[in-house]
C-alpha cells in the first residue's frame, strides 16, 4: 500500500469546517469583504455547496450548505454560533 500523506501538500496542519445557511453567499461575502480566494467549490445538484475552500492569509478555510438532518447544523439552525475565530491574541 502505498505511503498516504495525512495532511495533503497546501494544507495546514488544522482547517476549519463552516456549515452555513446559504453557503454561496458566504463564499462571495468572504472573497470581497476579506479579500480570500477561492480554491474550489463542489455545487449539489439543487445549487447548494456540498463543499468550497477558501485561502485568505496562508489558512484554509473549508465551508458548505448546512443538510438538513446532518450532523453539523448552522449557526441558523442553533440560534447562534459554538465557536468564534480569530486571527490572533
Amino acid at each position: 500500500m502505498p505511503d498516504v500523506k495525512p495532511i495533503p501538500d497546501r494544507y495546514p496542519r488544522v482547517s476549519p469546517h463552516l456549515s452555513v445557511a446559504g453557503a454561496a453567499e458566504a463564499l462571495d461575502f468572504y472573497s470581497n469583504v476579506l479579500g480570500a480566494s477561492e480554491r474550489m467549490r463542489m455545487p449539489m445538484p439543487d445549487g447548494k455547496i456540498a463543499h468550497a475552500e477558501i485561502e485568505l492569509d496562508g489558512s484554509v478555510i473549508m465551508i458548505g450548505d448546512e443538510v438538513a438532518g446532518g450532523t453539523d447544523p448552522s449557526p441558523k439552525t442553533l440560534g447562534g454560533s459554538p465557536v468564534a475565530l480569530s486571527n490572533g491574541p
